[in-house]
C-alpha cells in the first residue's frame, strides 16, 4: 500500500515479526488509524478487531474473499481462536462496513 500522508508510520512483518505483534506495537503510538494489509492470521484479525474496539475506528485491513458476506465469514472463521459467539460479537461492534470488488 502506498499512503501518502505525512504523519505516517510504516511497520514491516518478518519471519521473525508477525503482524500482530506490529499492530500491538502500532498502539503505543497512540494512532488515530491502523491500516493493515492482507490479514491472513487469526492472531492478526484478532489485534486488529481489538484495536478498533478500543478507539482506533476507521481503521481497516484488507482480505480475499469471493464477496462482501464471504469477507465476514473469512474473518469469523479466522477467528476461531475464541468462541464463535464472541467472534461475532467482536466482528459486529468492530466492523462498520464491508466494502468488495470484482476485481474486474
Amino acid at each position: 500500500m502506498a499512503i501518502e500522508a505525512p504523519d505516517h508510520v510504516r511497520f514491516l512483518t518478518s519471519p521473525q515479526i508477525g503482524m500482530q505483534r506490529l499492530v500491538q506495537h502500532a498502539l503505543r503510538y497512540r494512532p488515530d488509524r491502523i491500516v493493515l494489509g492482507e490479514v491472513r492470521s487469526g492472531d492478526a484479525a484478532l489485534e486488529m478487531l481489538f484495536a478498533c474496539n478500543t478507539g482506533h475506528s476507521g481503521s481497516f485491513g484488507t482480505s480475499h474473499a469471493t464477496s462482501a458476506l464471504d469477507a465476514l465469514g473469512r474473518l469469523e472463521d479466522l477467528c476461531s481462536t475464541i468462541c464463535p459467539p464472541a467472534a461475532r460479537r467482536a466482528i459486529a461492534t468492530a466492523i462498520g462496513c464491508v466494502v468488495s470488488s470484482s476485481g474486474q
